[in-house]
């Protein structure tokens, strides 16, 4: 990794609002990768993972015109872990290369900053030595309720994709910095300015060659 560029995992729990917190910090000039962008690229009939999963899932999960129907795919790897690790074993290191590749392209840009990959299973994954830092986003779980519900999903359904991830109190413990979404976005403005303010320091300790270990890769933490 360029010593010039803090490379921060951001993640979290469903409806927390990773991409929100992604997004302002994008304003405050930091560079981002969404994993769940390049996934969808990565599914498309070109893509690099279209083969591969087609292969290994039939064409069941294609629709007429022969695209995955990622909705059709998400529901069968939900239903079945050991077909979620299949698509994992697939996704991953499509995603690892282009985050590479990204800081890469960053970097002869002459990029000196934060880089934020956004990705929702970095701590289940458990690839915390990809970054310098790594930020949850969480939500109290009423919270996560009320949002997937005001989506339209049928609160059992809702409930269900809550309890399939990780807990967000389990991947808070393994946060350098956590980023409460409970309120509303004058209070989120505020917590991702003090979080900014946190990870330039960071990258300045990591230029100078004193950035400690993240918490993620402590003994005793899981990795």
């Amino acid at each position: 990794m360029s010593q010039a560029i803090l490379v921060v995992g951001l993640t979290g729990g469903i409806a927390c609002g990773k991409s929100t917190v992604a997004k302002m910090l994008g304003l405050r000039g930091c560079r981002h990768m969404d994993a769940d962008m390049v996934v969808h690229a990565a599914l498309e009939p070109l893509g690099a993972a279209y083969p591969g999963v087609v292969s290994c899932f039939g064409p069941m999960v294609c629709d007429a015109e022969g695209r995955i129907d990622r909705a059709k795919l998400a529901a069968l790897v939900f239903e079945s872990p050991t077909d979620r690790r299949m698509l994992e074993s697939i996704l991953h290191p499509l995603v690892f290369a282009e985050q590479d590749r990204r800081i890469a392209d960053w970097t002869r840009e002459g990029f000196e900053g934060i880089a934020i990959i956004e990705a929702a299973l970095i701590l289940e994954a458990g690839v915390q030595d990809r970054f310098d830092r790594i930020v949850v986003v969480g939500a109290y779980r009423e919270t996560q309720l009320r949002r997937l519900e005001a989506t339209g999903m049928e609160p059992r359904d809702a409930a269900a994709r809550i309890d399939a991830q990780m807990p967000v109190a389990e991947k808070a413990k393994l946060a350098d910095y956590v980023i409460p979404n409970d309120g509303g976005l004058d209070h989120l403005e505020a917590a991702v300015d003090e979080l900014t303010e946190r990870l330039l320091t960071d990258l300045a300790a990591k230029v100078e060659g004193t950035l400690t270990p993240s918490l993620s890769r402590k003994p005793g933490k899981p990795s």
